[in-house]
This record gives C-alpha cells, structure tokens and sequence, in this order.
C-alpha cells in the first residue's frame, strides 16, 4: 500500500507541479490556437481589403497594402512593387472595377509574423466591350501582424 506520509518534500513537489504543468499546457495551447486564430481572421480581411481598394480604383491604398519590398507573380512575369505600379496596375484597377470578384474558397495559415492567404475566386462581368468569366487563384503572403500587414509576394493565376 502506497504510504503518503513517506514521500520526501521534493517527491511531493514533482507530483504537485506535474498537473499544474500540465494545465498550463493546455491553456497555453489554447490561448496560441485562438491568437492564431484571430490573426488568420485579420490577414484575410486585409487581403478582401485589398481587392476592394482594387475595385473602387484606388492605387494609393493598393500600393500602400504591399511592402516595399513585394514581388507580383501574374501570367508568367515577375514584378517589383514600382514595376507593378508602372506597368499594369491601372489596368488591373480597370479591370476590378468593371467585373465581380467573389471568393469562393479561402484558406489562411499563420505562422508568427507571416501569414499565406490562399483563395479560389470566380470572376464575372464585363472588360472592354468583352464578357469575362474566370475563375481564378490568389496567394498572398502576408508579414507584419494584425493591423500591420504587408502583402510580399502576390501569385495570381486564373484560366476561363
């Protein structure tokens, strides 16, 4: 029979902090499980921010979304931030004003001070006298944290 009264204080000490570790575990997980979880909601806000600076044509808040070290990946050409803002971002600012771009699946992932947001995307409307719809897929790579993220790598891809 197990005698109590014959464990030495240290022993005691052992058997008294291992479930109060344990409980700090869990607590700890939890409390990293809903920080991350609130992360991955405002890094996806952020990027719906983004398209809708895009779509109401205004440049300055969509440049100021990216870092200013960004890449853009798109139809097989990679750009810098000010090659971006040079070359085709008016176009795609036009282009997000005269269609309808509808996320239909997105998944965010956060690790410390970046996230990747992924989304599937259906694109309607019309471009230049000309029916548009495509779908289309989007990552964004997202440093910073909530209330200071910076897009740094954007890779869009679409197909009819």
């Amino acid at each position: 029979m197990f005698d109590y009264w014959s464990i030495d204080k240290m022993t005691l000490r052992k058997l008294f902090l291992l479930p109060v570790a344990s409980a700090l575990a869990f607590v700890t997980s939890d409390f990293a499980i809903a920080q991350s979880a609130i992360e991955e909601k405002s890094a996806t806000e952020f990027v719906e921010k983004f398209h809708a600076s895009m779509k109401s044509g205004d440049s300055k808040s969509v440049l100021s979304a990216l870092a200013d070290d960004a890449i853009i990946f798109e139809s097989g050409y990679a750009e810098s931030k000010s090659e971006y803002a040079a070359s085709h971002l008016a176009a795609d600012i036009s282009f997000a004003a005269t269609t309808k771009r509808v996320a239909k699946r997105t998944t965010t992932n956060c690790v410390k001070s970046m996230c990747i947001v992924m989304q599937q995307s259906e694109t309607n409307g019309t471009y230049k006298g000309k029916p548009v719809k495509s779908i289309g897929v989007e990552t964004s790579v997202l440093q910073g944290d909530e209330g200071t993220w910076k897009i740094s790598h954007l890779h869009w891809s679409s197909h009819k």
